[in-house]
């Protein structure tokens, strides 16, 4: 399809997305090792040989850092020629707009799967390198952290997107998800810790529920028979994913009806 073509070029020429793709790999296997440290030093040998998956999980997937890393590279992958007056040119030569935003979109998150896959490799990598004697990962439910990782970060980097599409401004949808992700969230999850009320609810906020994505499958919390509307791996995918589906089709609202100029 012509139109993924030429999201492909545009996205493969933007400084932007090689400068973010190596900060992704290289902080993400520096942090994992240094998380893995950490971990292993400030506590027994013991303790951390029956822990070593989960300690492992933290260190790959990194939480709000990763959020926020894709988040951005999905608003500043879409924002190139989304200010008024800039897009004229892309609407004039590839006037189906459904085809357009669906390639944009499409483009934007194989990029993000793939440096998200990628960052997650490196990071286990460099993690086992810190490992002590003797210590084991449970291979199987790595490859499944890591796909949720993979579906997660693809998530925030669409949703990054969607808002640069909504707001037409880098600027502003970088403040809309770093306020939400450094600000609202975090304070939303400690009124609900102070108060005790909704705590099964908070977990389904957006980075909560990513969180709960990952971290769940290592740490047995099917095993300790969480409460009904505690977030499982399935549960969080489904409510990220549909997060991700609504602010797609608010963005599609505004791009379908959005003047040349």
């Amino acid at each position: 399809m012509t139109e993924v073509r030429f999201e492909a070029l545009r996205v493969s020429a933007m400084r932007v997305l090689w400068v973010l793709a190596g900060i992704a790999l290289v902080t993400g296997a520096g942090m994992a090792a240094a998380v893995v440290a950490m971990i292993r030093d400030s506590t027994s040998p013991e303790a951390f040989l029956q822990s070593v998956t989960s300690s492992v999980t933290v260190a790959m997937t990194r939480g709000p850092f990763a959020v926020s890393v894709s988040v951005l590279l999905g608003i500043l992958l879409a924002s190139r020629d989304l200010r008024r007056g800039a897009s004229g040119t892309t609407m004039v030569l590839f006037p189906r707009r459904g085809r357009l935003f669906g390639a944009r979109l499409a483009v934007i998150g194989i990029v993000a799967a793939g440096t998200s896959a990628a960052t997650a490799l490196l990071s286990l990598g460099a993690a086992s390198l810190v490992l002590p004697t003797g210590a084991e990962v449970d291979g199987q439910v790595m490859w499944r952290v890591a796909g949720m990782f993979v579906i997660a970060q693809t998530c925030f980097a669409i949703i990054g997107a969607a808002l640069a599409i909504l707001t037409r401004s880098a600027g502003a949808a970088a403040a809309i998800a770093f306020g939400w992700i450094l600000i609202v969230e975090p304070a939303a999850r400690l009124a609900v810790l102070a108060t005790g009320r909704l705590a099964e609810v908070a977990e389904y906020l957006p980075v909560a529920a990513s969180n709960a994505m990952v971290h769940s499958l290592s740490a047995g919390s099917a095993a300790n028979e969480p409460d009904l509307l505690s977030a499982t791996p399935v549960t969080a995918s489904i409510a990220l994913l549909g997060l991700t589906v609504v602010l797609t089709a608010w963005a599609w609202a505004g791009f379908r009806n959005r003047p040349l100029l």
